[in-house]
């Protein structure tokens, strides 16, 4: 799991509803334990729209949808 430790303003996870604070447990399917595996996912799901995104908030596990811009 990787905490969300700031996100930029502007940043279009915001509009998918991330906040800081938030686990990431799941990016496009694909199990997140390491920055690595963060961005192979990321790299994995450029031309992908929207991107789910599974994360660990408030005692309780969400799935949000991110566009990408």
């Amino acid at each position: 799991k990787l905490m969300i430790s700031r996100i930029e303003r502007d940043s279009p996870v915001l509009d998918a509803g991330l906040r800081e604070g938030d686990l990431l447990l799941q990016i496009a399917g694909v199990e997140l334990h390491s920055p690595a595996d963060l961005w192979e996912a990321l790299d994995a799901c450029q031309s992908q729209s929207p991107i789910t995104i599974r994360i660990y908030r408030d005692s309780q596990e969400l799935e949000l949808t991110l566009e990408p811009n």
